[in-house]
């Protein structure tokens, strides 16, 4: 759903604004910016997606990368998120996403402007994150790349899932080493994954994805 930057129509327009499916926020509109390759997340996929996670969101705390609309976060946090972490590096994104969260009645989020990568290869925590949404601007090819960043120890939480989202003509990245697939879904120009995380990695290929982390 994704805004470093990904739907074109005007500000305000019904084209620039989706529906939170579930949760006390159910019905509430997101409004997004109108900005090259901002697309949030189908209405389907997104249905789909939180069914599959309907037992692994409540209390957790959850990460939006590449925010967007910040639609996947917004979505966690009305279906009993503990915590949404929203990062995009693009301001209006982010000024929106405060907006709509406040409007909600919302206290549990976080607001973070930079290069999601960047961030990522730079953060000082410990193991928080019991789930990650990544959806990219597809134009930048970046899935490789977030998901190497991802394993840098303090990011996820041992059992971790970890959302991805592209275009059904990519090529998937290689995720056998790292995660498990545990759902897949393909819809229009969409396919989607749905992974876990494997056991801890061996310091030799730590150091070894690292290596690929901007900022690292």
């Amino acid at each position: 759903m994704k805004g470093q930057n990904k739907n074109n129509s005007g500000s305000g327009s019904r084209r620039n604004r989706v529906r939170i499916i579930a949760g006390r926020w159910r019905g509430r509109w997101v409004e997004f910016i109108d900005a090259p390759g901002l697309r949030p997340t189908p209405d389907r996929v997104r249905e789909t997606l939180f069914n599959w996670l309907q037992r692994d969101i409540p209390g957790q705390k959850v990460l939006d990368l590449f925010a967007g609309s910040g639609v996947l976060g917004l979505e966690a946090l009305s279906r009993g998120a503990a915590t949404a972490v929203f990062v995009d590096c693009e301001r209006r994104n982010l000024e929106q996403i405060t907006q709509h969260a406040k409007k909600f009645g919302a206290e549990n989020f976080e607001i973070i402007h930079d290069d999601a990568l960047l961030w990522l290869g730079q953060m000082n925590c410990g193991g928080e994150f019991a789930g990650v949404f990544v959806d990219p601007p597809f134009a930048l090819n970046l899935w490789a790349q977030v998901q190497c960043a991802l394993l840098k120890p303090g990011v996820l939480q041992a059992k971790a899932w970890v959302y991805m989202e592209m275009p059904a003509n990519q090529r998937v990245p290689d995720f056998s080493e790292n995660f498990s697939i545990w759902r897949s879904l393909r819809a229009g120009e969409v396919q989607v994954f749905l992974l876990r995380k494997l056991e801890q990695q061996t310091n030799q290929q730590m150091s070894e994805l690292l290596s690929e982390v901007p900022g690292s």
